[in-house]
C-alpha cells in the first residue's frame, strides 16, 4: 500500500513540476513583467452570484487558486470576481477583473506575475538550498 502512494505522488509531483516548468517558459517567452513586486494574490468575489454564471472563472476560483502558493479566496457578497495583487506592505498593486476571462486566462494572470503551484514553489525552494 505505501509504495503505490509513493509511486502516486512521485508520478503526480513530476506531473505538476513539469506542467508548472512549461506554463512558465511560456509566460517568460510571451510577456515580462517585474515579479519582484507581487507579494500575494487574492480573488475577491460573491461566492455565488456572478460565479454561477460563470464556469471557468468559478472553476478557477474553487480548484486552482488553492493550488496556489501566496494565493487566496475572500468572499465578498455581490462582488465582481477580481485578482488583486498586494506588495510586501499589503498595498494593492494591481486588480484584474476576471469576468471576461476562461480558466486557463486566469491561471496565466497568477503565472505572468510569478505565482507558483504550492508543489513547484516548494521544489524551487529545495533547487536553490542545493
Amino acid at each position: 500500500m505505501m509504495k503505490k502512494f509513493l509511486i502516486l505522488f512521485s508520478i503526480a509531483f513530476l506531473v505538476t513540476y513539469c506542467l508548472c516548468d512549461e506554463l512558465e517558459e511560456d509566460v517568460e517567452e510571451t510577456e515580462k513583467i517585474d515579479t519582484s513586486k507581487y507579494y500575494r494574490a487574492q480573488v475577491e468575489s460573491c461566492p455565488g452570484c456572478s460565479l454561477n454564471r460563470l464556469k471557468d472563472v468559478k472553476a478557477f476560483v474553487y480548484e486552482d487558486v488553492p493550488k496556489y502558493d501566496k494565493v487566496t479566496f475572500k468572499k465578498i457578497n455581490g462582488a465582481p470576481p477580481e485578482l488583486v495583487f498586494f506588495d510586501e506592505d499589503d498595498n494593492v498593486i494591481e486588480r484584474v477583473d476576471l469576468k471576461p476571462l476562461d480558466r486557463e486566462q486566469c491561471n496565466y494572470e497568477l503565472l505572468k506575475r510569478g505565482f507558483l503551484l504550492k508543489l513547484a514553489a516548494r521544489s524551487a525552494v529545495n533547487r536553490e538550498e542545493l
